[in-house]
């Protein structure tokens, strides 16, 4: 009785898949259902397709927000500036639109790189004057500078975050 009640149940499972599979070829709308395309609306569609952008508008904002993950040091007004020229150009439904949005959202973007490489200028000269310790990746000179100084740190000079003691803890920041 059991092996009959299962090729009952996996025979009406069988046809039960297959007939669901079989009605996704058809359409539930019926035939009738879609209006025949007049010339009136080839026209508008054609005249749309002519002034479309040329180009992936959505692709090309989203590479110039790639801008901010190597450059998100520049200020945040630049940013912002960036952000937006890049919003603007994902609303564009025109050609021209999308070409003048594209040129605002690449100097936006030049804009974020040259603030963040200014930025960057400026650290790098603010402590030339101060830094002493050797950079660069030279393991040799990093390790000659704590042997210099590893019995005469200078807490009023580098500061200390050790408060129980004036030990190398600020070498290796």
């Amino acid at each position: 009785m059991a092996g009959g009640a299962s090729t009952v149940i996996v025979g009406a499972l069988t046809v039960g898949v297959f007939g669901f599979i079989g009605s996704l070829d058809e359409d539930p709308r019926g035939a009738r259902a879609a209006p025949a395309p007049t010339a009136q609306r080839l026209a508008a569609s054609d005249a749309q397709a002519a002034d479309a952008p040329t180009f992936d508008v959505a692709a090309a904002a989203d590479e110039a927000m790639t801008t901010l993950a190597g450059y998100s040091d520049a200020a945040r007004a630049t940013e912002d500036a960036l952000y937006e020229a890049s919003e603007v150009l994902r609303a564009t439904a025109t050609a021209a639109e999308a070409d003048a949005a594209l040129a605002a959202t690449a100097q936006a973007a030049d804009a974020v790189r040259a603030d963040a490489e200014a930025y960057r200028a400026s650290l790098v000269e603010a402590s030339a004057a101060t830094n002493t310790q050797p950079t660069g990746g030279d393991v040799a000179a990093q390790m000659s500078y704590l042997h210099q100084y590893v019995f005469d740190y200078n807490s009023a000079q580098w500061g200390d975050y050790n408060p129980y003691g004036g030990d190398c803890t600020n070498y290796a920041s």
